[in-house]
């Protein structure tokens, strides 16, 4: 109701159908302003963002077996796993229910050494949303030497760091800028293969920064080369 300014114009509450994606109509017109009548109210569920708290791959008898796990589920219907070739043309490989399932895991053959995956979150309501790509090597052997990726850069906000460890162990990440101050610092468990780690660096101002990786007793282990950071 807004013809120049705000005015009550005393709709009733009451509410004489709701259809299934949440629309209601009102039963009466609008009183005491005869300008306006059929009112159509609309709502739609607020779809809480979902989180990836881990999603990694490990080579298993020259297989790969990938595991993911959310945050939270709300409103989730279905997991879709895809691959890709080239890291831009992606197909599903397996649809897996979401249904009270925080977590899952999938086995799967790899046709060649080197392939990108993903996970599409399917919505209830029909919305979805992607992981982050996880690069995969296949190692027969299923030996995974510590290694650390980052991606992309240069980067404006977030940084996705792929560790990956011949063992299930818990590093430290820090992130330190041109004056060697660590600016951002996590403490992270990885799983034996690739692991892919989001760090968020929005909050820092445009520079040059090094990711470096501890074990658990600070001991340096790897470094990336200089990581550019762009305004946003």
């Amino acid at each position: 109701g807004f013809d120049g300014s705000w005015k009550n114009l005393g709709i009733s509450p009451a509410v004489s159908s709701i259809t299934q994606d949440g629309q209601f109509v009102t039963p009466t017109a609008s009183i005491p302003d005869v300008n306006f009548s059929a009112y159509t109210w609309a709502m739609t569920d607020r779809v809480l963002a979902i989180n990836f708290e881990k999603f990694n791959a490990v080579t298993k008898e020259c297989k790969i077996e990938l595991n993911w796990e959310v945050d939270n589920i709300s409103g989730l219907q279905n997991y879709e796993l895809q691959r890709s070739e080239n890291g831009y043309s992606f197909s599903t490989i397996v649809t897996l229910s979401a249904a009270n399932s925080y977590n899952s895991s999938y086995t799967t053959e790899q046709p060649g050494i080197y392939a990108f995956y993903r996970i599409k979150l399917d919505y209830a309501a029909g919305s979805f949303k992607y992981s982050p790509v996880l690069p995969v090597e296949k190692k027969c052997s299923g030996e995974n030497a510590l290694t650390l990726k980052v991606y992309p850069n240069p980067v404006q906000s977030v940084l996705q760091a792929i560790i990956s460890s011949n063992k299930q162990a818990v590093y430290h990440i820090a992130i330190t800028n041109l004056a060697g101050q660590q600016v951002i610092t996590r403490s992270i468990t990885v799983e034996k293969g690739n692991n892919l780690i989001s760090i968020n660096m929005a909050v820092l101002p445009a520079s040059i920064y090094h990711i470096r990786v501890y074990d658990e007793s600070g001991v340096p282990l790897l470094e990336t080369a200089g990581v550019v950071k762009i305004s946003q």
